[in-house]
């Protein structure tokens, strides 16, 4: 599991995002004019409309750079919004804690 978060572009983010804004001073995110988009990634769909949303930015962590992630899982997602990424990865926390779940003895 760890080499998954590792080498998933979505899960490194988060993880890196995590650190760097405990860490760091700089900005996370950056807030965006109006809307209206559409992204499809497995399992679902998620449409956004808003006035402004939340762009992630890239983040540093212990210097090595971590750029707005483009895939999860290996799959393109398309679009890169603070909310439709908390939405996606916790998802896969989701599937983690169901995973972990059916292993208890």
């Amino acid at each position: 599991k760890l080499d998954e978060r590792r080498d998933d572009q979505l899960l490194a983010y988060i993880h890196h995002a995590r650190n760097s804004d405990t860490h760091r001073l700089e900005d996370t995110t950056q807030r965006m004019s109006a809307g209206d988009y559409v992204a499809e990634f497995p399992g679902g769909r998620f449409h956004y409309s808003s006035e402004q949303y939340l762009r992630p930015l890239p983040v540093t962590d212990k210097g090595i750079v971590y750029l707005n992630p483009q895939r999860h899982r290996g799959q393109p997602h398309g679009f890169a919004d603070v909310e439709f990424l908390a939405l996606i990865a916790g998802r896969y926390l989701q599937e983690l804690v169901a995973e972990a779940r059916s292993r208890i003895r």
